[in-house]
């Protein structure tokens, strides 16, 4: 089985990741998780993707089919090469969604969407930045900018209205949220969930459907936290003995780990979203994304 996930970073992406690839591992034995492949080599974040970060700043962040070079699409292949399901998320990837499935062919494609205030602040919180601040590449905001004025993403009056407002680091960050879920929601034909932060618990009705939820785990349990997704707690790397190359892999393999049964699971995760101060371009931004998420939710579970 093949899964994909996709989201703008601090919405969830980790938790759900971890949730599918740990069932796949209960249901097979091993699953092979590639963790952000567009900057990481794996889900530890400790060896940057020279290769992944170089189709990422090199390919437009807004795709449709027959965009993709002839490298980039062999780098896509290459992360569900093997015998095994594969469970790849993405953060940087929103408005590639069609390029990408057309190439990966997944079985499954969930989009998950957080609340906008709820993003702003877990990137206060972590001191992150959603186009690149800080990071081994140049900030993606002049080229992102470059790409919504040339192809028409949003109307000329909603652009103007848009950067009327943008004064800071943060507004470019909830601009670059605003127009890659619009892009994620624009790719609907391609993806099977879209998923709603405050509403995580949709996974369980998912992963019942597609035959993975054969013991009831919640999604909620203290395992499934997203920052195990980095370490060894439940879940560990196996050495991958069909990787002959000389080259490292690209994601990992992983197995259940032998501690994983001593993990309690009374504890809660806590997914609600705090509330930044409010602002009229910020709810103006947000509430135009739940717009177009009720009219898609319709038609899911």
């Amino acid at each position: 089985m093949k899964i994909n996930i996709f989201g703008v970073g601090r919405s969830g992406t980790k938790a759900i990741q971890l949730y599918l690839s740990y069932l796949l591992i209960k249901k097979e034995g091993k699953v092979r998780i590639n963790y952000e492949p567009y900057y990481w080599m794996n889900r530890k974040t400790q060896q940057l993707n020279f290769e992944g970060i170089f189709h990422h700043i090199t390919s437009n962040l807004s795709l449709n089919e027959g965009q993709l070079s002839k490298q980039h699409t062999n780098y896509l292949n290459s992360l569900i090469s093997g015998n095994k399901s594969v469970v790849t998320k993405f953060i940087r990837a929103n408005g590639r969604i069609k390029a990408i499935n057309q190439i990966m062919q997944p079985d499954l494609t969930i989009v998950v969407i957080r609340d906008l205030h709820g993003v702003l602040n877990s990137l206060s919180k972590h001191g992150w930045d959603l186009l690149g601040e800080n990071l081994v590449y140049p900030n993606d905001w002049s080229r992102f900018l470059q790409e919504i004025k040339e192809k028409n993403i949003i109307p000329n009056q909603e652009l103007e209205y848009c950067l009327n407002h943008i004064t800071d680091r943060m507004d470019r960050n909830a601009f670059y949220w605003y127009i890659m879920n619009i892009l994620a929601i624009d790719s609907h034909k391609y993806v099977n969930y879209y998923i709603e932060y405050s509403d995580i618990k949709l996974i369980e009705k998912i992963a019942t459907q597609y035959n993975l939820l054969k013991k009831y785990y919640s999604i909620h349990d203290k395992r499934f936290t997203g920052s195990n997704i980095y370490n060894e707690s439940f879940i560990t790397e196996v050495h991958d003995v069909h990787n002959s190359r000389s080259i490292p892999q690209i994601g990992s393999y992983d197995v259940l780990s032998k501690n994983a049964k001593n993990i309690p699971l009374s504890k809660i995760i806590n997914t609600k979203n705090l509330n930044k101060d409010s602002n009229d371009f910020y709810d103006y931004l947000n509430n135009n994304i739940k717009k177009k998420l009720l009219e898609l939710n319709r038609n899911q579970l």
